[in-house]
C-alpha cells in the first residue's frame, strides 16, 4: 500500500512538472510565468486557440485560427502586423494587466506548434518575434511612430487546453 502511494505522488509531481511550461524571454531576459492558462473558444464568428500567460503586473499571448490547426498534430505559423490572429494565422501580444494600457503586438517572426493533440488537449511549440507597442488613446489602439519593438522568443511544451 505504501508503495502505490509513493507511486501516485510520483506521477502527480510528474505531471506537474511536465504540463503547462511556458519560457518565455523578452529582449533577452527571462520573463516569470505564475499561471498559465490554455483553451479553445469561439469569438463572434472566429474560434481560436488561446494560451494566457500572466504574472503579477503582465500578460503574455498566444492567439492562433482553431480552423488552421483543427485536426493537425502540427503546423507552422509566419505573423504579420497584427492585433488579432486573421483568419488562418497566429498572433502574440504582451501587456501590462489591466484595460486600456500599453500593448505590444505581433510585428515579424513565426510560430511552430510541433504538437497539438486535440484527444489528449495538449500542445507544445516554439515562437520568436518582434513585436511593435501600441498605446491605447481616445478609445482605440495606435501604432507608435517611430515604431518601438521588443524581441521575443521562447517554448511551450505540454500546455494542457480545455475547449469551451
Amino acid at each position: 500500500m505504501k508503495s502505490v502511494i509513493v507511486l501516485l505522488l510520483m506521477l502527480c509531481i510528474s505531471i506537474s512538472f511536465t504540463q503547462n511550461n511556458v519560457a518565455v524571454k523578452i529582449d533577452g531576459k527571462d520573463w516569470e510565468t505564475k499561471s498559465v492558462s490554455a483553451w479553445v473558444e469561439s469569438v463572434m464568428d472566429l474560434t481560436f486557440f488561446n494560451i494566457i500567460c500572466t504574472n503579477e503586473n503582465q500578460r503574455f499571448d498566444i492567439s492562433i485560427d482553431y480552423n488552421a490547426i483543427k485536426g493537425k498534430s502540427s503546423a507552422e505559423f509566419t505573423f504579420s502586423e497584427n492585433l488579432m490572429a486573421p483568419p488562418g494565422g497566429a498572433s502574440i501580444s504582451f501587456a501590462p494587466l489591466g484595460l486600456g494600457k500599453q500593448q505590444w503586438v505581433t510585428a515579424e517572426g513565426k510560430l511552430i506548434l510541433t504538437e497539438f493533440n486535440e484527444e489528449k488537449k495538449v500542445a507544445s511549440g516554439t515562437f520568436e518575434s518582434t513585436l511593435t507597442e501600441m498605446l491605447y488613446d481616445n478609445g482605440k489602439f495606435i501604432l507608435t511612430t517611430p515604431k518601438q519593438t521588443k524581441k521575443i522568443f521562447g517554448e511551450f511544451q505540454k500546455v494542457s487546453f480545455v475547449i469551451k
